[in-house]
């Protein structure tokens, strides 16, 4: 994910990351902010469900319409994510 936005940032665009090593309790106070004042967030995840970011909804009322799965087994790469919003974008 880092690789990822740096990638990202050399065009330009500016970009953060927010990395959950704990999600539960998930304690939307110490996050929300930085959501709330991004002008678009994107959730990547291992799995084809979604699940942080439904609990992220669920937890906060924060919906991120914008989503990065990997759910076959690969590793998820800087090359995957830079692929698949690319294939968005």
């Amino acid at each position: 994910m880092r690789e990822a936005a740096a990638a990202i940032g050399r065009n330009g665009v500016d970009v953060a990351t927010l990395h959950f090593s704990q999600v539960w309790p998930l304690l939307g106070e110490q996050f929300i902010e930085r959501l709330e004042s991004a002008g678009s967030v994107v959730c990547i995840e291992g799995n084809a469900f979604g699940q942080l970011a439904r609990l992220i909804r669920r937890e906060t009322g924060f919906e991120i319409e914008e989503r990065v799965s990997r759910y076959d087994g690969l590793p998820i790469t800087p090359e995957f994510i830079l692929r698949e919003l690319s294939i968005r974008g």
